[in-house]
């Protein structure tokens, strides 16, 4: 490794090989267009001997240095790029979807936890960033509802079937 990692990056499940810059937004760009194909992020290590898969790694917490490394990501697409009215004090609202929201399936590496964690996420559909993955994400039930219908879908795991 010849770089500092921070952001994100590619690690090896097994190796522990790491190459920078997964260009998180085009891989985000690709899995949307692609229907969130999750083959997209998986790829082989180019160690030579080594049969691991390389994942997108980041830190979850920069004082610990604890790396996570993504199983699953899944957004909805929004075909009319407007939300249905809802009310608030102001009365009805329609509002332009400017985002993309998506949950995040990731895992503690090293830890021995077989627990999986999930980030609700989300990344600016008119000026693409890394930074807005940072961002707090406030969906509705309905949203909510269709996220997880998508991850059932493209994981083939169950969620939240026994609340």
């Amino acid at each position: 490794m010849d770089f500092q990692k921070k952001g994100y990056w590619w690690e090896c499940t097994e190796c522990g090989f790491s190459k920078k810059d997964p260009t998180i937004v085009k891989v985000i760009q690709q899995l949307r267009f692609e229907s969130w194909n999750q083959e997209l992020l998986n790829q082989s290590c180019p160690q030579n001997n080594c049969h691991g898969i390389l994942k997108i790694a980041f830190y979850r917490d920069l004082k610990e240095k604890d790396t996570a490394l993504v199983q699953h990501i899944v957004g909805i697409s929004f075909d009319d790029k407007i939300r249905e009215p809802t009310d608030s004090p102001f009365g009805k609202l329609q509002t332009v979807i400017d985002f993309l929201p998506m949950m995040w399936e990731w895992n503690l590496k090293d830890s021995g936890e077989e627990s999986s964690y999930f980030d609700l996420k989300h990344m600016s559909l008119h000026n693409p960033n890394v930074q807005t993955l940072t961002n707090i994400v406030s969906l509705s039930e309905k949203e909510l509802s269709r996220l997880i219908s998508i991850y059932r879908e493209k994981t083939g795991k169950s969620f939240l079937n026994n609340i």
